[in-house]
């Protein structure tokens, strides 16, 4: 499922960004790259919500709490900065935004199976 949000997005790209959006200040070419990397972020960031139900599931909601709080914190503060100490373009902040949900979704699948591996019923 992730792979084909990827490619949908990737390709509906160009006929988002200059049917829907009309761009007018920002360049066309830097709309479909930000919008081909939002595809990336929301592909990477589906699965994490299974990975976080399977531990809410394990009752163990405090491992996911502690994850969603501490990438929400990444992703955020980490946008800021890169925004005001690299580069301010919108395609620096979804970079970001990817990199942060390659992590989250590591971590978080990494908890899950931690937690499946330690459950016997």
């Amino acid at each position: 499922m992730p792979g084909a949000i990827i490619i949908t997005i990737w390709f509906v790209a160009p006929l988002i960004g200059t049917y829907w959006l009309k761009p007018g200040a920002i360049e066309r070419g830097d709309i479909e790259i930000a919008i081909q990397l939002m595809g990336v972020v929301i592909a990477l960031r589906w699965p994490v919500g299974l990975y976080y139900g399977t531990l809410i599931g394990l009752h163990r909601p405090q491992n996911s709490y502690r994850i969603v709080a501490a990438m929400t914190t990444v992703a955020n503060l980490g946008a800021i900065l890169v925004l005001l100490a690299a580069h301010q373009s919108i395609a620096a902040f979804f970079v970001w935004q990817a990199a942060a949900a390659v992590v989250n979704l590591l971590w978080a699948r990494r908890s899950a199976w931690r937690a499946l591996d330690g459950y016997s019923e």
